[in-house]
């Protein structure tokens, strides 16, 4: 088979298919292979025995998918609930 190699991939598209392959489990060569197969309507997938749904709502896709400011959002919530005082009363408690 032969091998290409791609240059200038800018660090959004890269980012993108780093998420799919955590998502999905595969290596980010089976993540482009399948990219262009499904772009160039070539047929065939590299991880055609382990097939995965589509469906992002399922809690095993989403796991390791979220972009760094989501993260980081997250991050701050938790911080801001780390800073309160012990003494603090929590709601319906």
């Amino acid at each position: 088979m032969p091998d290409f190699t791609v240059r200038g991939i800018d660090i959004t598209l890269a980012e993108r298919i780093k998420e799919i392959a955590r998502a999905r489990n595969w290596s980010i060569n089976d993540v482009v292979l399948e990219l262009l197969q499904k772009g160039l309507n070539a047929g065939g997938s590299p991880a055609a025995a382990a097939p995965v749904p589509e469906d992002r709502n399922d809690v095993a896709l989403l796991s390791g998918t979220w972009g760094s400011d989501e993260a980081a959002a997250f991050r701050a919530a938790v911080e801001a609930f780390e800073s309160l005082p012990a003494e603090t009363p929590l709601l319906n408690r």
